[in-house]
C-alpha cells in the first residue's frame, strides 16, 4: 500500500523519488539492464505513482534510464563500448581541467582540495561495503567537481557534470567486482605537493593515470 502523503507539494515528493532513484542507479542498488515500472517505483518509495512517474521521466532526461511505453523504464545498460566512450570523453577532458584548476585555483579552492584528496585516498582503502560505496562517490564527486569549478570555465563545468551519473554506476561496479584490481589510488603522495606548487602539469598525470587504471577496472568488471 502506498501512502498518500496529502500534506506534502508533490514537487518535494517528486523530488525525494529523482533523488533517492538516482543514488539507487548511481551506487548499482538498481543494475544496469533492470527494469522497473512507474508502479513498483513508487511502492518501493512508499509513494504515489505521479510523483515516481515524474522522477523516472526527469531520469530519462538524464540518460539514466531508458522509458518504453510497453514495458517501462530499462536502467541505461553499461555496455563495452557505451563505457569505453565515456573514458575515451573523460581522458580528453579529464586532465586539461586538472591542470587549469591547479594552475588557477585560489587558496580556497586549494585547501578544499588537499583534504578531499586526503579523504579520497582513506576511503579507498576500507573494505567494499555499501556505506563504502556511497563515501567514495561522494567525495569522487566533489573532488573532480572542485577542481571543475576551480577553472573559471562554465564549459568545463558542463562538460564535467555531464558524465557524473555514469561514472558513479562504473565506480560502483569495479568497488563490486571481488576479483578485479578494485578501484585505483589517486596518487595521494604527488598531489599535495602539486597541489601547493600550482603544478597542473602534474596534476593532469596524476588524473591521467587514475582514469587509465579506472578504466582497465572497469573492462574487468564487465568481461569478467
Amino acid at each position: 500500500m502506498t501512502r498518500s502523503h496529502s500534506s506534502a507539494p508533490r514537487v518535494s515528493l517528486s523530488g525525494f523519488a529523482y533523488h533517492t532513484l538516482r543514488e539507487q542507479i548511481r551506487t548499482c542498488q538498481l543494475r544496469p539492464g533492470q527494469w522497473l515500472t512507474d508502479r513498483e517505483a513508487a511502492t518501493q518509495l512508499g509513494i504515489e505513482v505521479f510523483p515516481a512517474r515524474a522522477a523516472l521521466a526527469r531520469l530519462d532526461r538524464d540518460g539514466l534510464v531508458r522509458h518504453t511505453p510497453a514495458r517501462g523504464y530499462q536502467i541505461t545498460p553499461l555496455t563495452l563500448k557505451s563505457v569505453d566512450d565515456l573514458f575515451l570523453t573523460w581522458r580528453l577532458v579529464g586532465p586539461e581541467i586538472a591542470r587549469l584548476a591547479v594552475e588557477n585555483a585560489s587558496d580556497r579552492h586549494l585547501d578544499r582540495l588537499h583534504r578531499l584528496v586526503d579523504e579520497l585516498g582513506t576511503v579507498v582503502g576500507i573494505a567494499a561495503t555499501a556505506a563504502r560505496i556511497g563515501r567514495f562517490l561522494e567525495i569522487a564527486d566533489e573532488l573532480f567537481d572542485e577542481l571543475a569549478v576551480a577553472t573559471t570555465n562554465d564549459r568545463l563545468v558542463e562538460a564535467y557534470r555531464s558524465f557524473t551519473g555514469e561514472m558513479a554506476r562504473i565506480w560502483s561496479l569495479i568497488i563490486g567486482d571481488a576479483d578485479g584490481p578494485g578501484l585505483p589510488g589517486l596518487g595521494t603522495e604527488s598531489w599535495h605537493p602539486a597541489l601547493d606548487r600550482h603544478d597542473g602539469h602534474e596534476a593532469a598525470r596524476n588524473v591521467r593515470r587514475f582514469i587509465d587504471s579506472s578504466h582497465a577496472a572497469a573492462m574487468h568488471a564487465l568481461t569478467y
